[in-house]
């Protein structure tokens, strides 16, 4: 046997440590090799398959080689405390051989588990909503549901189609399963917003997930401009005049065109505002 195994520290009830190896040579094997993991211990020929005892054929070995792999994987009601043993090897007519192994069973520790790759979500008017942004959430040893709770201004969702401020997610449906959860942006307030929605779950920590946006005035400015006209009987007229008739254009460095009117003319400055709804002339 010729091998390098390291103690495999602690590894929750339930679970799993990752796999190390070693090599085990053999030759004028006239049986099986048989090889047995001691308690809370399981072995391998291909790292994907484990299981308390394993046998080698002379097949199995390439150049009497033959490469073990071996994980800490204790039962949910395996005993909490140190775990140590020998792996034993054993085939008729050799002599067996033995491997020590050593590690730690600890209890399961409550986990939520987060992935993202959120963008902040830009410019939006209060009272619409953005596309929406997906993210994961997986639990780990839970035992209750984790509830998201989102904030004033993002709203949440496990469909894609129907959000709200708060969701569920059954904890035994996510365990081990990274599930998606979507979030959308729906301003309900003027600036820039940083807020976090929050993932809690029984015994486990709470975590946090920041997101961003920027609620738009739906007011903006965008051209000046005034205009005057001459009194028609009575009447304040739109004679279609260019002379007093003006595009929406600024002069440089002012922010408005100022007239005074003059005679029987009315004088006065209008500011053209955008609006994401409705386009509208407003007359200060």
């Amino acid at each position: 046997i010729v091998a390098d195994i390291t103690d495999f520290g602690d590894v929750e009830q339930g679970f799993s440590s990752v796999a190390q190896s070693y090599t085990v040579s053999a030759v004028s094997l006239v049986d099986n090799l048989e090889i047995t993991a001691p308690e809370d211990y399981e072995v391998s020929s291909d790292a994907s398959s484990f299981s308390s005892t394993l046998s080698l054929a002379s097949a199995d070995f390439t150049n009497n080689e033959a490469v073990i792999y071996i994980k800490l994987a204790p039962m949910g009601d395996a005993t909490l405390g140190t775990s140590s043993g020998s792996i034993l090897h054993s085939a008729t007519g050799a002599k067996s051989k033995e491997q020590i192994v050593s590690g730690t069973v600890i209890a399961p520790i409550p986990a939520i588990i987060i992935e993202e790759s959120l963008t902040d979500f830009g410019n939006l008017t209060p009272g619409q909503q953005s596309a929406s942004q997906v993210y994961t959430v997986e639990g780990h040893a839970l035992t209750e549901n984790v509830v998201i709770n989102s904030s004033a201004n993002f709203e949440v969702s496990t469909d894609d189609i129907t959000f709200s401020s708060s969701v569920s997610l059954d904890y035994v449906a996510i365990e081990g399963n990274p599930t998606d959860v979507y979030v959308r942006f729906a301003p309900t307030s003027i600036g820039a917003i940083s807020e976090d929605i929050a993932h809690s779950s029984t015994d486990a920590p709470l975590v946090n997930l920041t997101v961003s946006g920027t609620g738009e005035d739906p007011f903006v400015t965008i051209a000046f401009t005034s205009f005057e006209e001459p009194l028609v009987e009575g009447e304040y007229i739109d004679t279609q005049n260019n002379d007093v008739d003006h595009d929406m254009v600024n002069n440089a460095g002012q922010d408005k065109v100022d007239f005074t009117s003059t005679g029987g003319e009315m004088g006065f400055d209008a500011t053209y505002i955008f609006n994401s709804i409705l386009q509208k002339l407003q007359m200060p």
